[in-house]
């Protein structure tokens, strides 16, 4: 936006610029109040040169008068020569009465032509004045041209906006219709959707309840199984059990060995302890017959060293084989791992060939 300045009014506009050019409806107002002021100059001018023509159209009919009067007194002066009857006064009045109409025509005649001249004058100031009115009117109205050429190109420009806008109208109508049908295409589809879901709800609900019926079948069979199961289970465990008590004891025991030949009194060291366990009983007999000998099991923390009995009385035994408990007083019985085991024999009788000592001892189950 911007000032200019207006060739018609001689002022400053306010002008909105636009694609096409700048035009304001005061300028176009303005345009055509110039245009009538100029239009009416025009016929003022006109008004001028027809005021001036009458009087010059005056002035020659009065000059076409006086020669019409100078030529009748010529004609009467030519008759009256030709008569023979004039006098030389009568042709002095005569010639008096030409002159003074010659003089007075002449003198009309030059007023008239002073008025013609001065009305050719004033015409030709009025034509002048009209020309310059007519240039400026040419002007104005090549510029008026000029903005309602570029009125017309807004008005075009707008009319082609329109026609876009319409035509986008058009398209958003066709659009619209499009989702229409397509929301109406998506409801029967939506329906379509939910009739099947309603199907397959009924038909999940059986299948459902036939899983839930076959699951209860399932779980009866399974439960029986497992019942089954557990009883054979529990069976088993007793059975291993028994087996296994029966192993352990076969395993808690342990036995040591002695075999003397030609024994004497005195004593034979036998194994060192691996680990603690308690005597149960110690078996002993000879291989003669008729011979005894008596003896007793020391368990010795130290080697070389005396110990302490596991029998609370020496055994005495002979060729059939004998078995006394161990001493069951509080850690009598009890070897301690580390310890030597050792025969202590106290006396025999007759001349035993060997004699077998066997120490019974109970391991501690793991």
């Amino acid at each position: 936006m911007s000032w200019k300045l207006n060739p018609f009014t001689g002022k400053q506009d306010y002008y909105v610029s636009t694609a096409a050019g700048s035009v304001t409806s005061d300028e176009l107002s303005a345009s055509e109040k110039a245009l009538s002021d100029r239009v009416d100059s025009a016929g003022n001018a006109t008004s001028i040169i027809s005021n001036q023509t009458s009087v010059l159209s005056n002035a020659v009919s009065v000059l076409s008068q006086a020669v019409s009067v100078l030529s009748q007194n010529v004609s009467v002066l030519s008759v009256a020569v030709g008569a023979g009857g004039i006098t030389s006064a009568s042709a002095a009045a005569l010639d008096d009465v030409v002159s003074n109409t010659a003089s007075a025509t002449d003198a009309t005649l030059s007023a008239r032509v002073d008025s013609a001249a001065n009305a050719t004058s004033v015409l030709s100031q009025a034509v002048s004045v009209l020309s310059q009115q007519v240039s400026v009117l040419s002007q104005q109205a090549s510029t008026l041209s000029q903005n309602i050429s570029i009125v017309s190109v807004v008005a075009a420009a707008a009319d082609a906006h329109a026609s876009t806008a319409s035509a986008a109208a058009t398209s958003a109508d066709a659009h619209a219709s499009t989702a229409s049908a397509a929301a109406t295409s998506a409801d029967g589809h939506a329906n379509t959707v939910s009739i099947a879901v309603v199907a397959l709800s009924a038909l999940m609900s059986q299948r459902t309840s036939a899983v839930s019926q076959a699951a209860s079948a399932a779980r009866a069979t399974l439960s029986l199984a497992v019942t089954s199961v557990k009883n054979e289970q529990s069976a088993a465990r007793e059975t291993l059990s028994a087996r296994y008590v029966s192993g352990l004891s076969s395993l808690a025991t342990k036995t040591f060995t002695w075999s003397i030949a030609s024994p004497v009194v005195g004593g034979v060291y036998g194994a060192l302890m691996p680990a603690t366990g308690k005597a149960l009983s110690i078996t002993g007999a000879t291989l003669t017959a008729n011979t005894t000998v008596t003896f007793n099991v020391e368990k010795r923390p130290t080697f070389g060293a005396a110990g302490s009995n596991l029998l609370s009385a020496d055994i005495c035994v002979c060729a059939s084989p004998g078995s006394v408990a161990a001493d069951s007083s509080a850690g009598a019985a009890t070897i301690t791992a580390g310890n030597w085991l050792y025969v202590d024999v106290g006396a025999t009788s007759g001349t035993p060939a060997a004699c077998v000592v066997v120490l019974t001892i109970q391991r501690p189950i793991p």
